[in-house]
């Protein structure tokens, strides 16, 4: 049997859509099938990557199995370390060894590999591919406009969806925070400082570029904004908000402070200007203290768990439970597209 790993290339796209298509179940006209989509996050050029960022196990003539290398940078006390993370990860129904396959093949590609998420069967198999888990993430969600978000969900209007309509509409009176002199001011590009200022430092991270974000605001699945965060007219961080049918997402935030009050000020100064959007909802990702305090202190709740998994071979960064600061830049949350399932409240 003749076997072949190798990059893919544009003319590979029609069959990583059937292949991604049968792994998930997913209808034909599925927005994560989306060409325009799939041709920007494996082939348009990024910051951080040369050449196809997707890549295919081919065996006698058929694809079996495929992976997408999305780049990050990890910076921790000091060195910078190539990682990638794994995403539309998946293997032929009549192949399942060939996603293993594709991981192997896919290690000699960065220094680390980091997966997040995905199904209880994948949980189960990242030990045995040389995975441990480093961090665990929660998913907070704050209900903006309950009425409008029961008008936008799909489906039939039932009296469990009346029921969450009420519940939801407890959930959007919560008391939020003042958000005192902070204030958000889109731009088109952020400041390379204010970005590396606001770099945790206390723990792996992963780093940011001016060129990342602009690419970042170039998907075609969802908008992607971006924001400095100012404190009485001056910079104290940034923010990238993701909107995707009706609900926006803090792809990112991080601020140089330390203290739990500016990050509360901040968060809050996002959730304003997000009560002023067509958004119904607004959520986040996180694994930062800080952040999830800011979070709750301005009425998000916890919707959702996941672990971050790393393999790290050359032992490059210490496992010493400092967590790690990974975002929805650094996968594929901040454009992720579920019809079905728009809304985590």
């Amino acid at each position: 049997m003749s076997s072949e790993f190798r990059a893919a290339a544009a003319d590979d796209l029609g069959s990583i859509t059937g292949l991604l298509q049968s792994a998930f179940n997913a209808s034909p006209d599925a927005p994560f099938l989306d060409r325009a989509l799939l041709n920007w996050k494996y082939f348009t050029p990024g910051p951080d990557w040369t050449g196809s960022r997707s890549y295919v196990l081919v065996q006698n003539g058929v694809l079996k199995g495929h992976g997408c290398a999305w780049p990050v940078k990890v910076v921790c006390e000091g060195r910078t370390h190539t990682a990638l993370t794994l995403i539309d990860w998946v293997s032929h129904k009549t192949s399942p060894g060939a996603g293993l396959a594709v991981v192997r093949k896919m290690a000699s590609l960065a220094d680390i590999l980091i997966s997040i998420g995905g199904s209880a069967a994948t949980r189960q198999m990242m030990p045995r591919m040389g995975f441990h888990t480093v961090d665990e993430q929660t998913l907070y969600a704050r209900v903006l406009h309950p009425w409008r978000q029961f008008r936008m969900r799909p489906g039939r209007k039932t009296p469990r969806e009346i029921a969450r309509l009420l519940r939801n509409a407890r959930f959007a009176a919560a008391p939020r925070a003042s958000a005192g002199n902070w204030t958000l001011l889109r731009t088109g590009a952020l400041d390379p400082q204010i970005l590396a200022d606001s770099l945790p430092s206390d723990r792996p991270a992963s780093l940011r570029c001016p060129a990342l974000l602009q690419y970042m605001t170039q998907c075609p699945g969802a908008t992607v904004e971006l924001y400095s965060l100012l404190d009485a007219g001056q910079p104290k961080g940034y923010a990238v908000v993701s909107s995707v049918n009706g609900q926006s997402r803090i792809a990112e935030i991080r601020l140089p402070s330390r203290e739990p009050a500016d990050w509360t000020c901040a968060v809050a100064a996002i959730v304003e200007a997000a009560l002023h959007s067509p958004a119904c909802e607004l959520v986040a990702w996180t694994s930062d203290p800080r952040l999830r305090a800011a979070l709750e202190a301005n009425g998000f709740r916890p919707r959702d768990r996941r672990s971050i998994f790393v393999q790290d071979p050359q032992g490059l960064i210490s496992s010493s439970g400092r967590g790690w600061d990974l975002t929805m830049l650094d996968e594929d949350a901040a454009f992720l597209n579920v019809p079905e399932y728009p809304f985590a409240t």
